[in-house]
């Protein structure tokens, strides 16, 4: 992603200016101005690049959170429809108990009824 810079760039004929102690090139001011320059770059991809990085991992948490809350929202759901098939299953077990109780009652009065009917026949 292209970024301007403060420092524009020199193009052309090589200038010199006097310092004390001797003349500084227009190269190697260009030089020291593309190195200042790359620092500056360098440093404002790491600041992207930790940028993106802190939204990356907050977008994670959020992801993270987002899915815990649904898994103990499934709980629930789950744990309410746990209990109403306990329930359901107590009271079919419960009916089970009842018929095989009248079942038995049954058979001991049909059991009476032939042997009535079988001592009326002698």
């Amino acid at each position: 992603m292209p970024t301007s810079s403060a420092i524009p760039a020199l193009h052309g004929k090589v200038s010199s200016t006097v310092v004390a102690g001797g003349m500084i090139t227009a190269g190697s001011r260009d030089g020291v101005q593309s190195q200042i320059w790359l620092q500056d770059e360098r440093e404002l991809k790491r600041q992207r690049r930790k940028q993106s990085n802190r939204e990356s991992a907050c977008r994670s948490r959020l992801r993270k959170q987002a899915e815990c809350d649904e898994l103990a929202q499934r709980a629930d759901v789950l744990n309410e429809e746990n209990a109403t098939l306990q329930a359901e299953v107590s009271r079919i077990r419960s009916e089970y108990e009842q018929l095989l109780s009248e079942n038995a009652s049954l058979k001991f009065v049909s059991n009476e009824w032939v042997l009535v009917l079988l001592s009326s026949k002698r």
